[in-house]
C-alpha cells in the first residue's frame, strides 16, 4: 500500500478545495462508546494500525488516546446522571473532539490522510452526509434532499428490523451480523445511489484502496 500516493491524492483535493478533515469524526463496528468509522475506534484496531505503520510510540499513545476518551465519556455520563443546577458542562462532541484532535497531532499528515480515507470505507454511503466530503463531490442540494430522504427510510426499515429481532434468538454475535447484513447492504445501496456515475469515480478514489478485512 503506497500511503504517500494515498495522502498525496487526498491532499490535492483538500487544498484545492480549502478544507480541513483534521478535526473529522468518523471502527468498523461501534463499541459502545463509538460509533462505525470513529477514529478513535479505528485506531484502536490491529489491522488499521498496520495499515498506517505506527511505530510502537505510536501504537503506545493510541491506546492511551482511547482510554481517555472512554474514561472522559464515562464520567461525563455519570455527571449527567447527578441533581445539578445550571446548564451541565461539555458535551459528548466535546469529548469525540478533543480525541480526534489527539489523534490528528499523533499522526503523520500521510497517516491522517490514510485514516480518514480508512472511515470512509467502513462508512461507505453513511460518509455521505459529511459536508466536507459532500462538498469534495460536488453533490447538489438535490442531492443531499434525496440523500436525506434516504436515510430517513434506512432509520425507519432498521427499527423495524430491531423490532423484529427483539422475538429472536442467535447464537453467537456472527449469526445476528449475518441476519442484518441484507439490510445493512440494501441501506446503503440507497445512500450510494444519490451520486452521479462521476462521483461514484471520485468517491471511490478518495477511498484508495481497500484495508485488509
Amino acid at each position: 500500500m503506497n500511503l504517500h500516493h494515498h495522502g498525496t491524492v487526498l491532499a490535492i483535493v483538500c487544498l484545492f478545495l480549502g478544507l480541513s478533515f483534521a478535526g473529522a469524526a468518523y471502527g468498523e463496528s461501534g463499541d459502545g462508546y463509538s460509533k462505525p468509522g470513529d477514529f478513535v475506534t479505528l485506531l484502536g484496531r490491529e489491522k488499521v494500525q498496520r495499515d498506517l505503520a505506527l511505530a510502537a510510540g505510536q501504537a503506545a499513545a493510541a491506546g492511551e488516546i482511547s482510554e481517555r476518551f472512554r474514561a472522559d465519556l464515562r464520567a461525563y455520563y455519570a455527571d449527567l446522571k447527578k441533581p445539578k443546577a445550571g446548564p451541565k458542562p461539555g458535551s459528548a462532541e466535546d469529548i469525540m473532539a478533543a480525541a480526534n484532535k489527539r489523534i490528528s497531532a499523533l499522526l503523520s499528515r500521510d497517516q491522517m490522510n490514510r485514516l480518514i480515507q480508512i472511515g470512509w470505507q467502513i462508512r461507505d454511503g453513511e460518509a455521505l452526509f459529511d459536508e466536507d466530503l459532500a462538498r469534495v463531490l460536488g453533490m447538489t442540494g438535490r442531492q443531499k434532499d434525496r440523500l436525506s430522504k434516504a436515510g430517513e427510510k434506512n432509520q425507519a426499515e432498521r427499527r423495524a428490523l430491531m423490532d423484529k429481532m427483539k422475538g429472536l434468538r442467535f447464537r453467537a454475535e456472527e449469526a445476528r451480523q449475518e441476519y442484518m447484513a441484507p439490510g445493512k447492504a440494501a441501506a446503503n445501496k440507497r445512500l450510494l445511489a444519490v451520486l452521479s456515475p462521476a462521483q461514484r469515480v471520485l468517491f471511490a478514489v478518495l477511498k484508495g484502496d481497500p484495508i485488509e478485512r
